[in-house]
């Protein structure tokens, strides 16, 4: 038992000192602007270890220094999933989007949506739901105390605190539902070369507009190798399916 034990620490050594070996290399590789030799290796980390936030994002700025628009925006996207709140990664895809060529006016949603959205973009469904759970503690912690504490002075104010928490902890469940439940059902993804938008899944279908790399779309369906898009400013169409990578 102490020599499987210690095996498997050892493993978990070795690997560890793998990985950030692989990582050391990725930056040196991108302090010497051997840009492609960086990708590879932050993939190879991708592949090996799963998703990053941090391998995204570098991966995004690798990308943007190639001058590949679209893959850059891609990762940043993919890194922002991951942490919505990071300010690092939300400014450099701001950079990023500026270079595109399409200016796409999102049509205005009502103020509370834009806030509720705003609160998602800067705190995760995980971190709303930890929230949830710290102050439904607090709240059962306080009923207790007053159930069982020997003096009566104060009942109320501990009450309305109670009353307080639990209204708090409830608000908070929801912002963490919604927040993964947005995250499910979003299918977004990024123009990857520059497209003709048609009006059907079809190659002879009518051109509706031109839509260029890097520009992030909806996509709302699939038939056979036709995928249909929808634009911020609601406009939606046709294009084949390979012209677009989902974000997820």
């Amino acid at each position: 038992m102490k020599r499987l034990t210690l095996y498997i620490l050892s493993t978990i050594l070795v690997l560890n000192a793998h990985a950030q070996s692989l990582k050391d290399s990725a930056a040196n590789w991108y302090q010497e602007e051997q840009f492609e030799q960086a990708i590879h290796t932050w993939q190879s980390i991708l592949d090996n270890e799963g998703e990053s936030a941090a391998v995204y994002y570098n991966l995004g700025n690798a990308y943007f220094k190639m001058d590949k628009t679209a893959l850059s925006i891609l990762n940043y996207e993919r890194a922002l999933l991951l942490e919505p709140e990071n300010e690092d990664i939300q400014h450099n895809l701001q950079i990023a989007q500026a270079t595109i060529k399409d200016r796409v006016e999102a049509i205005p949603e009502l103020f509370f949506i834009v806030w509720l959205n705003n609160l998602n973009m800067w705190i995760s469904g995980t971190a709303w739901g930890i929230i949830s759970i710290i102050t439904f503690v607090l709240m059962l912690s306080l009923l207790l105390w007053r159930l069982f504490r020997r003096t009566r002075s104060g009942s109320g104010m501990i009450t309305y605190s109670g009353i307080a928490l639990f209204v708090i902890s409830g608000i908070t469940l929801l912002l963490a539902i919604r927040s993964e439940r947005l995250k499910s059902l979003s299918n977004d993804a990024i123009i990857m070369e520059d497209v003709m938008v048609k009006s059907s899944p079809s190659e002879t279908g009518t051109n509706l507009f031109e839509v260029h790399e890097g520009l992030k779309i909806e996509v709302l369906d699939s038939v056979n190798n036709f995928a249909e898009i929808k634009l911020a400013d609601g406009k939606k169409g046709w294009i084949s399916s390979d012209k677009a990578e989902n974000i997820k």
